[in-house]
């Protein structure tokens, strides 16, 4: 054959075999069983997050990505909602580390669980506190004791902002402390106590929240509209304590010579020590 109408052939061999494969791709197979390698396309590309009822975003799966919907916009610009800086050691051998860093509300909010006022509370009151035990306003946390009442707000908002555990001994758990705090810095053996001034705390709010937990515990039912109304009148308190100085709400004393007992279940017998005394 001659040779230029052997190329000849080949080229439009190769050209014609391209448009066919060319014009096979342009149909779409309305099957997955007519084209393997569409349907192997189709396995290996991932659909929007949107598409589909079985997705994150449609479900609230686990591995939707978290936001921050536990933490209201109104806490989150507060004039008196500003982190607390502490120190820390910096490894597990304990030396203590030279930069400090910032402990937030949204922190305490976000490791408790929840904002409420409680942890508002103790949040405001404890801070106070350390800044008095600590004026440069830098809280040492390897250098705190804390008394506390048996409050899940009250008791995660301590052991976040001071360090304090009941495992080392540094957190007393007090019923007789209330709705405030004894904090002591260990190694001076300064002692301040925080609370509420009488009247901040609105009266109504603690009616209604004992009535609340009265009925739970008699086993009666709890109209949701009493919660609401419950949940609405924290959050309000919560408000008026960020945005108010700390010195309106707040009564810090000084407590000069304070011991710090862990607990009182341990000690030595009161009616024993005069036992030698002779008549």
């Amino acid at each position: 054959m001659n040779p230029s109408r052997r190329r000849f052939l080949i080229g439009a061999a190769v050209i014609g075999t391209g448009f066919i494969f060319w014009k096979a791709g342009d149909q779409r197979p309305s099957t997955r069983s007519s084209c393997a390698c569409t349907s192997l396309l189709a396995e290996t590309i991932p659909l929007p997050l949107s598409v589909g009822s079985n997705t994150p975003a449609a479900t609230g799966d686990a591995s939707a990505p978290p936001t921050d919907g536990f933490f209201p916009e109104w806490a989150e610009h507060a004039p008196f909602n500003k982190p607390v800086r502490v120190y820390d050691t910096e490894s597990a051998v304990g030396r203590l580390t030279t930069q400090p860093k910032e402990i937030a509300l949204k922190d305490l909010a976000r490791m408790h669980g929840h904002l409420c006022d409680g942890l508002v509370i103790s949040y405001v009151e404890l801070k106070a506190a350390l800044l008095r035990l600590f004026p440069d306003g830098v809280v040492d946390r390897t250098d705190l004791r804390v008394v506390s009442k048996n409050g899940p707000c009250w008791m995660d908002a301590a052991a976040w902002l001071t360090g304090a555990r009941i495992n080392f001994q540094s957190m007393r758990v007090d019923a007789s402390v209330g709705d405030g705090f004894i904090i002591q810095k260990i190694s001076s053996g300064e002692t301040w106590e925080v609370r509420l001034k009488p009247g901040i705390f609105p009266e109504g709010q603690a009616k209604l929240e004992s009535h609340i937990r009265e009925l739970r515990a008699a086993g009666q039912p709890v109209d949701p509209a009493d919660v609401d109304r419950f949940e609405a009148m924290a959050n309000e308190l919560s408000r008026r304590l960020l945005d108010t100085p700390p010195d309106e709400l707040l009564i810090l004393t000084a407590r000069s010579g304070y011991r710090f007992h862990f607990n009182d279940l341990y000690g030595g017998r009161g009616d024993i020590i005069n036992r030698d005394l002779h008549r």
